[in-house]
């Protein structure tokens, strides 16, 4: 669906123009365009996000300690290539974890750890070591849409999602325009989140019995990411 359309759509919703013949004039169309931005960026920001999983590749960056993921909101599994055969996954690891470790700042080497930086437009990956090459990498987690302008395509991963964000901007219209809540809007708003709470993936993480615990000094405990969800 165009944003334009979704824009008129969302219009007639919240009641701000006629449901019939009335349409939306420039200045609508800027405030629209805003406001649905404005709820993409909140998904990113807030971790409040639909629960559809995608696969991201790209490579990782020669000699830097930070690799930039936008619009990435939650990593799954993340692995990279090296050589054209040999893949080698990553482990994640809390801030903590990551910046109490005793590292060489100016090692360039295939990198074996990372920590997720959640920003304002996606995930920076902290790495170590800094990749020496520009390895290629792949990813499975949580994306969420890029920004939008007013002739672009929206690229909502089902009917659901898109219907979701229709609603989600009709209510964010009514308060711009000084207009109260409406219980229909309100309504479809939770069962659509009622109905993505339901898909959301699940991380299990493999425990240790206590004589696990024992032999397992620094080492990560082994887990597993089962991934339950659609994949787009």
């Amino acid at each position: 669906m165009l944003v334009n359309n979704l824009i008129l759509r969302a219009f007639r919703i919240s009641g701000v123009v006629a449901s019939k013949g009335e349409s939306t004039d420039t200045t609508q169309e800027v405030e629209g365009v805003e406001a649905l931005n404005r709820l993409i960026n909140f998904e990113i920001i807030s971790g409040s996000h639909i629960a559809l999983l995608k696969e991201v590749s790209g490579n990782l960056i020669q000699g830097k300690e930070i690799t930039p993921v936008p619009g990435m909101i939650e990593i799954l599994s993340f692995q990279y290539y090296l050589g054209a055969n040999l893949r080698i996954p990553f482990r994640e690891k809390t801030l903590q974890r990551f910046k109490s470790l005793a590292t060489v700042t100016t090692l360039n080497a295939p990198p074996s750890i990372y920590y997720p930086k959640r920003t304002e437009s996606g995930i920076d990956l902290l790495l170590y070591a800094h990749p020496a090459e520009n390895y290629p990498y792949e990813m499975q987690g949580i994306r969420a849409l890029d920004n939008v302008l007013i002739n672009s395509e929206i690229m909502g991963d089902t009917v659901f999602y898109t219907d979701y964000l229709l609603y989600l901007l009709a209510d964010e219209l009514r308060l711009t325009n000084n207009r109260g809540p409406n219980t229909e809007i309100t309504k479809r708003i939770k069962m659509y989140q009622r109905k993505f709470g339901q898909i959301k993936p699940r991380d299990y993480t493999v425990e240790l019995s206590r004589l696990g615990k024992q032999a397992y000094c620094q080492n990560d405990p082994a887990s597993a990411q089962i991934m339950q969800g659609w994949y787009v």
